[in-house]
């Protein structure tokens, strides 16, 4: 289950606060030990437009082996990079309206920061800015660190850090072998623990009008996902305990039987770009035509949710907000963006054949692989 930031709160980001920490700090490298296999690719970025429609353009992101773990996690094929595929088997999602609001955030409190001084979460050590304090308030306050050896990963929930370079405590936190040069695939991401870090949108991304990856979603699972098959499909291992529980208020009673936890959703090829009012409603329909969304957590009430970061380096929601004038946490179909959001969200597409095989449905790129990690 998941609890987002209120419209009220989105602005006070849950309580951080930021002493003495420059915005945009993470460093490139140097890279961490060791190395993995990337596809051969000289990196990507579509452009949205205004016309009828949206055909993605590709130019070099950087030269191959300078992606750095810290900014954009994870293989190039993996499951939070990997592009829809043409030949991706879709079925409409037919995702209800909103009845709260339109758009909510998850924030993710993102520590991926090396060369930061040591401190720790329940005792655990980790690089982390001494600047840097966080009150997580009502919300989820979900967190990745990096670990001292540069690739390994902690994370877990409810992150909080009352004084600045002073220890963190956090409700779970547990060390995985999530490698930052790996798949993405294991993690402490709400009801799939999938990485918390896969899929999140970073600061910079919005600014720089492109997110180049799979974003990471909370839908309501109520009306949206299915209770078959537990709830979920792969890549997620799990949904929420009460998916399957009619007596739960909360259980899973999404009319399609192909919309769950995981589920890789897409925008048609054809989607109108000329209908969206805003520019980073743009922004947001290009990543989900040519990259997709992913849910991977229950917001358990009628809203959506794009999961965001909030750390050292910057805080999504504040850029959000000095970018556009306007908040990314709406009302119901208040602003332009927020109009946007139900239109992209209303006609998006599930694919059906997403698997370990064919991830994005298979078939050619949409658009090329992001360059390999550094």
């Amino acid at each position: 289950m998941s609890k987002e930031v209120e419209y009220g709160a989105a602005i006070a980001v849950a309580g951080a606060v930021f002493l003495g920490v420059a915005a945009g700090s993470i460093p490139e490298g140097p890279p961490p030990p060791g190395s993995s296999s990337e596809p051969s690719s000289s990196g990507s970025s579509s452009s949205s437009s205004s016309s009828s429609s949206s055909s993605s353009s590709s130019s070099s992101s950087g030269p191959p082996g300078t992606r750095s773990p810290y900014k954009q996690a994870y293989l190039s094929d993996g499951v939070f990079n990997h592009p829809g595929g043409t030949g991706a088997v879709r079925v409409v999602a037919g995702l209800p309206p909103r009845q709260l609001r339109t758009m909510t955030v998850d924030q993710r409190v993102i520590l991926m920061d090396p060369s930061q001084p040591e401190s720790a979460i329940n005792g655990i050590k980790v690089p982390m800015a001494p600047g840097f304090v966080w009150n997580p308030g009502g919300s989820n306050a979900g967190f990745a660190a990096v670990l001292p050896d540069g690739r390994s990963t902690l994370q877990g929930g409810k992150f909080t850090r009352s004084v600045a370079g002073g220890p963190a405590t956090a409700d779970s936190a547990v060390t995985f072998t999530d490698d930052l040069y790996g798949p993405g695939l294991v993690g402490r991401a709400g009801a799939t623990l999938l990485s918390l870090l896969g899929g999140v949108i970073r600061v910079g991304e919005f600014a720089a009008g492109r997110i180049p990856h799979v974003i990471a979603v909370n839908l309501f699972g109520h009306t949206d996902c299915t209770p078959l098959h537990g709830g979920f499909v792969w890549p997620a291992t799990k949904a929420d305990s009460y998916a399957e529980d009619p007596t739960n208020p909360n259980h899973y009673a999404g009319g399609n039987p192909d919309v769950a936890m995981g589920t890789l959703l897409l925008l048609p090829q054809d989607f109108d770009f000329g209908a969206l009012l805003s520019e980073p409603g743009r922004i947001l329909a290009q990543a989900a035509l040519d990259y997709g969304l992913r849910p991977v957590n229950d917001t358990a009430r009628s809203v959506f949710a794009l999961c965001v970061e909030a750390g050292p380096a910057g805080m999504v929601v504040a850029e959000f907000q000095s970018l556009y004038g306007m908040p990314i946490v709406t009302g119901l179909n208040d602003t332009p963006w927020a109009k946007d959001c139900a239109l992209i969200f209303a006609s998006l597409d599930a694919v059906v054949n997403d698997g370990p095989a064919s991830i994005g449905g298979g078939g050619t790129p949409l658009v090329p692989f992001a360059p390999p990690l550094s």
